[in-house]
């Protein structure tokens, strides 16, 4: 099939079976596809999406450079002036390199021209004072400057003629600057889709944490419910269909993990005419909780070996409540650490508009 091809290209055989596989673990046999199908297609959304910025701005940086290259003119191979654009299109920057020596000192150096349209505001074209000694170096990039200045700063004439001279008789030599924007774009994308890549396997890393959370909290009220079903006198399928279908009329399968699988176990063994404890048993052994596993070998030995399950559920329960309690504690505790961070900054904040004043008059 040509999709299975594209898939396999994206993610490559090896990524893909492993996928399958974590994905058929989570949900089992009967649910598995289409999560699989869902994250399969926002993987290639995502890196569709990255392409199509990347080829867009590809595009624009070589439209770009294509309209300021159509305002130079050039003579003997040399840029000597630049032809100012249309009003509707307003401001342009040409993206030039420049070059000079004076026998002592060689300067060459990018230089970004603004050519706004003809007949707007003048540049202007006033020199910033010198504050200290300047090197030879310095010097001779302040004159470029300068005489770039005034030959910008008239907006009347229909073109900007550049210097080809400085006033001490130094020639300037300007080329087109290289693009260096492509290199660059090549290097995010390359990144962006590294990225991607790695993180080719984080939903189905969410959806095992958060399936295993689902278990962990709300495997407990389950089991109690199952217990008071049978110290009311139900036998375990009975108490178990009971909690099932209490379970179906609350909706709890559509917002929970547990209680999905849990009704899927149900509903399949009705279909099938499979026993109760075998759904069970996969269903813990692709989870890899071990309260759940217990659980499960719990209700298969009392359908097999008719085992007493009252004490048992009891003792697990008061262990899985104790546990579900440890584990909130220790969210909170992370939660915790994770709050200092903001509330450091909201301190240094503070901190710097209380001495700020008094910083701002020494």
């Amino acid at each position: 099939m040509p999709g299975r091809s594209k898939l396999k290209k994206a993610f490559g055989k090896q990524n893909d079976s492993v996928l399958r596989r974590r994905y058929r673990e989570v949900y089992g046999e009967a649910g598995f596809e289409e999560k699989y199908r869902e994250d399969i297609k926002n993987a290639r959304t995502r890196y569709l999406l990255v392409a199509a910025v990347f080829l867009l701005a590809i595009v624009f940086s070589i439209h770009a450079q294509s309209a300021s290259n159509s305002m130079l003119n050039v003579e003997d191979g040399r840029i000597v002036s630049i032809t100012r654009p249309e009003k509707d299109n307003g401001s342009l920057s040409v993206d030039l390199d420049v070059s000079a020596t004076d026998g002592k000192t060689s300067v060459k150096k990018g230089k970004q021209i603004l050519v706004s349209p003809k007949g707007t505001e003048a540049q202007d074209a006033s020199v910033a004072a010198v504050i200290g000694e300047e090197s030879d170096r310095e010097k001779l990039e302040r004159k470029i400057d300068s005489a770039v200045r005034n030959a910008a700063a008239s907006a009347d004439d229909n073109e900007i003629v550049l210097p080809l001279a400085l006033e001490d008789g130094i020639r300037l030599r300007w080329d087109l600057a290289k693009n260096t924007d492509v290199p660059m774009l090549v290097a995010g994308f390359i990144l962006a889709a590294a990225a991607l890549y790695r993180s080719r396997f984080a939903q189905i890393s969410r959806a095992e944490k958060e399936a295993k959370d689902s278990v962990a909290r709300e495997m407990p009220a389950f089991m109690n419910k199952m217990l008071l079903l049978i110290d009311g006198g139900l036998v375990l399928m009975e108490a178990f269909d009971r909690a099932v279908l209490d379970a179906k009329k609350r909706g709890l399968g559509e917002s929970s993990y547990f209680y999905r699988q849990i009704i899927d176990i149900k509903e399949g063994a009705e279909k099938s005419n499979e026993p109760i404890h075998e759904g069970l048993s996969r269903f813990a052994q692709r989870s890899g909780v071990r309260e759940l596993m217990r659980f499960s070998g719990m209700v298969s030995d009392n359908i097999e070996k008719g085992a007493d399950i009252s004490g048992k559920l009891e003792a697990e329960g008061r262990m899985l409540w104790f546990l579900r309690k440890k584990r909130a504690e220790e969210a909170g505790r992370l939660a915790e650490t994770k709050l200092s961070v903001p509330l450091m900054i909201l301190v240094l904040d503070l901190i710097g508009v209380t001495c700020a004043p008094a910083l701002l008059q020494m």
